[in-house]
Order: structure tokens, then C-alpha cells, then sequence
């Protein structure tokens, strides 16, 4: 962690690439996340993401705006040392950005930590009884900048999700 301020039930922080990747590694990251949309492999934006990320990580963290997730709880241990620290969160969900996670878990793969290093972006950690209008504020944003596709609405159905 680089940096962190505390805004509220709500943390805004600054975070590598390399420690982001983590989240996303495991092949059901949308589902430990409780991501409500799956990887999209295929889709052009997400394979420019990558290929920006394997070519200029310095510029990958200033596209797109904050990853946005919701934890159980939290807790900040400052490293007065070095000026950052690290923030210990329980209970984590993704409401916006698991795209970015993924393609950071998928070319972590391929560059040495060195280059993902450079791809340093910001991330807004939300906990308390701010988590549930977080994720429906992120789900209706995400409906209006890209519509939903019919996998997502078989993310959707609650008969999926109880056999999940």
C-alpha cells in the first residue's frame, strides 16, 4: 500500500498492481469477489487494458476511474518507516473494476514485478451499512456505461445463484 486516507466508513488508497493481482488469481475470483459480472475475455477494451499494461504499466493506473471495493472490515497498520502501510481487510467484494483485476492477475503472469510495479492505481475501500447503496450506485453506473450482455443477466438470476 503507498498511501491511504481514511474518508469516513470509506478508505481511498493507493495500491501496485502487484498486490491487486493477488484478488484476482484464483480461477473464481468473480465468485470469492461476489463480482456481478465475470471476466470478458474477449471483449476489445478489456484486450487493450492488457496489452497497455504489458507495454506501458506506468499509464495502466490512470484509465478508467477507482477500483471500488466493499469489506467486512478493516484495519490500517501504519509502516512509519517506509510511508505506507498496510491495510488488513476482511470479507472483500468487488463492485466495480473486476475487469481491471483480472487483467492484472493474467499479465502478472507475464511481467516481472519490477514493470508491474510502475502500475500503481487507486482503490476506494467501502465498509459499514455504506456497502449495500455502493454496490447498487456501481451497479447502475455500470448499466449506463456498458449495457449488460446475456451472460450477465444469467449472473444475474437468483436460481444460478443458489445453485452456485
Amino acid at each position: 500500500m503507498l498511501h491511504a486516507v481514511p474518508l469516513g466508513d470509506r478508505w481511498l488508497v493507493q495500491v501496485d498492481a502487484i498486490a491487486l493481482a493477488a484478488l484476482a488469481a484464483m480461477p473464481d475470483a468473480a465468485i470469492a469477489l461476489r463480482s456481478r459480472r465475470g471476466y470478458l475475455p474477449e471483449s476489445p477494451g478489456n484486450q487493450a487494458l492488457a496489452e497497455m499494461l504489458r507495454r506501458r504499466p506506468q499509464d495502466f493506473g490512470l484509465v478508467g476511474g477507482p477500483i471500488v471495493l466493499g469489506a467486512e472490515s478493516l484495519q490500517w497498520e501504519a509502516d512509519r518507516v517506509r510511508g505506507g502501510g498496510r491495510l488488513w481487510v476482511s470479507g472483500l467484494e468487488c463492485y466495480d473494476g473486476f475487469q481491471r483485476l483480472v487483467i492484472m492477475a493474467h499479465v502478472a503472469r507475464e511481467l516481472p514485478p519490477p514493470e508491474l510495479v510502475k502500475a500503481v492505481l487507486w482503490v476506494v475501500v467501502v465498509t459499514g451499512e455504506d456497502r449495500r447503496r455502493t454496490r447498487d450506485l456501481c451497479d447502475t453506473a455500470d448499466r449506463c456505461v456498458s449495457p449488460a450482455v446475456p451472460q450477465d443477466n444469467l449472473g444475474s438470476c437468483p436460481h444460478l445463484r443458489a445453485v452456485r
